[in-house]
């Protein structure tokens, strides 16, 4: 089993005025590799505190990733870390100068003493190279851990691995991992859990892993042996008991999402969809149209934001606004049966809802949302309720539209 830690370098991500994206593009690449990350840490642009930190983890696992403090200013302290870690002195590198002297001179820029400092390596280590910036990277080996830093600047990092770090983990990797993915949605985590019984334990083989977001559970089946035929074959074992075990609420094997399953399934069957939106304001309709493919499957979409709006474009019954109200289950059945009945489409979706801040009452406070899916004469209705904010209501109940769509079209299709 190959492992690995991650180390960011910044005080900018302990006060919050930056966020660190490289430590989870980083941990989800090394996962995809079947590299397990054991840690992640955050420092202080402290010599000693980054220093001790990497003393302490070298030796634990095979790699050690570092991003930040690479740079020419005096808080830029990684390389002398690294070096007090090892034990040795920082040595000047004439060669390496004169390629960071290049980088400014191309681009007909001056370059500043302070960056003289980027030049210099720990005894015995080597450069990465850094094709879009000035901060080589630095490379060495302590107490048996290979040790990678490299520049905090996102574009910087992610060149430096996948054009040059990727490969020498990749050399150095035992055994060969498969990971593969199956999407769950309509289920619970502890119940799914509880179905999988022993196959969630840490300890066993293939290892299982799983996330949870948006109504979403993403299983990760990550399976190592001594080839890649056998980790093939192991990781397909795994993955046809748990379809066997959750077949209901699987809707994906890959990295599709709701949308370019629905996508994919509606266009298989030649079938289109139209929206009527009230509360999110066309927001289904944008995260749909954001997947390439979307035009073959979307036939049109409503902003009914208005009573007027519902009537005259959707034929919502007056009655039934003035009985029950705009947010309700009745208008938004309604409103779908429109959709449906003025468009191309066999399959729409409604929503109508309170996003606030105002508007509520006691019986329907901020947050109520009733959301509708017709299927040719068939139609459902769910209540739902995110009470945490406009944007949180609007962004949660699109999601869970798709979710909706997605999940009742294709129980629809079983009953066939």
């Amino acid at each position: 089993m190959n492992t690995a830690a991650v180390i960011s370098v910044g005080n900018e991500l302990l006060n919050g005025r930056c966020l660190d994206t490289n430590q989870k593009w980083l941990s989800g690449k090394l996962a995809a590799m079947g590299v397990i990350v054991r840690g992640a840490y955050t420092c202080p642009d402290e010599l000693d505190t980054v220093r001790d930190l990497i003393i302490n983890v070298c030796g634990s696992v095979d790699f050690l990733l570092i991003t930040g403090g690479l740079g020419p200013t005096d808080d830029d302290i990684t390389r002398e870390a690294v070096a007090a870690a090892a034990g040795v002195d920082l040595e000047f590198n004439q060669e390496l100068y004169n390629v960071i002297k290049a980088y400014f001179d191309q681009r007909g820029l001056v370059m500043s003493e302070k960056n003289r400092c980027q030049a210099y390596l720990p005894a015995g280590s080597a450069a990465i190279p850094n094709p879009v910036g000035t901060a080589p990277g630095v490379l060495a080996e302590i107490s048996g851990t290979l040790v990678a830093s490299m520049p905090g600047v996102p574009a910087e990092m992610y060149n430096m691995f996948t054009g040059y770090m990727e490969a020498i983990i990749s050399k150095k990797l035992t055994g060969h991992t498969v990971t593969r993915l199956v999407k769950c949605m309509g289920i619970g985590e502890s119940v799914m859990a509880e179905m999988l019984g022993d196959k969630m334990l840490r300890d066993r083989m293939p290892l299982i892993n799983c996330t949870v977001s948006d109504g979403i559970i993403t299983l990760y089946i990550q399976a190592t042996a001594g080839s890649k035929k056998e980790a093939d074959e192991q990781a397909e074992k795994e993955a046809k008991e748990i379809r066997q075990i959750l077949k209901p609420w699987i809707f994906s094997e890959s990295q599709d999402g709701p949308v370019e399953v629905l996508i994919r399934e509606l266009s298989r069957r030649g079938e289109m969809l139209s929206l009527a939106e009230s509360c999110t304001g066309g927001l289904i309709a944008k995260m749909i149209t954001d997947v390439p493919g979307s035009s073959s499957i979307l036939d049109r979409a409503w902003v009914t934001y208005s009573n007027e709006s519902k009537i005259e474009e959707l034929g919502v019954s007056s009655s039934i606004l003035e009985r029950y109200g705009a947010v309700s289950s009745e208008t938004a059945k309604q409103m779908a049966l429109g959709a449906l009945k003025n468009s191309r489409a066999s399959v729409a979706a409604a929503v109508t809802g309170i996003a606030g801040p105002a508007g509520g009452t006691d019986v329907k406070p901020v947050g109520t949302v009733y959301a509708a899916m017709a299927y040719k004469t068939k139609c459902s209705v769910k209540k739902l309720f995110y009470p945490q904010g406009r944007e949180v209501c609007r962004n949660r109940t699109a999601q869970s539209v798709l979710l909706m769509l997605l999940n009742d079209y294709l129980h629809v299709l079983n009953q066939r």
